[in-house]
């Protein structure tokens, strides 16, 4: 079982740091339900839970797709 804090957690998700970074992370974390624990005042993340809970909202995103788009109107 792999603990990381958020500037390793965004290395090891995106190792160039052009996606991925400790903000990110964070905002994952408090908007998205990431699963995090405190020690102390430290915030860390499991590595496995944190894999689990993305492959889950890659999945339900994947069942929300809209099944029909909208019409095209001509443009003058």
């Amino acid at each position: 079982m792999e603990v990381l804090n958020d500037k390793e957690l965004a290395k090891k998700i995106d190792p160039s740091g052009k996606i991925v970074t400790p903000w990110t992370i964070r905002k994952w974390r408090i908007e998205g339900g990431m699963p995090s624990f405190k020690v102390g005042r430290r915030i860390f993340f499991r590595l496995e839970s944190v894999m689990k809970w993305m492959d889950e909202r890659e999945k339900s995103e994947q069942c929300n797709e809209p099944q029909e788009y909208g019409t095209l109107r001509k443009i003058y």
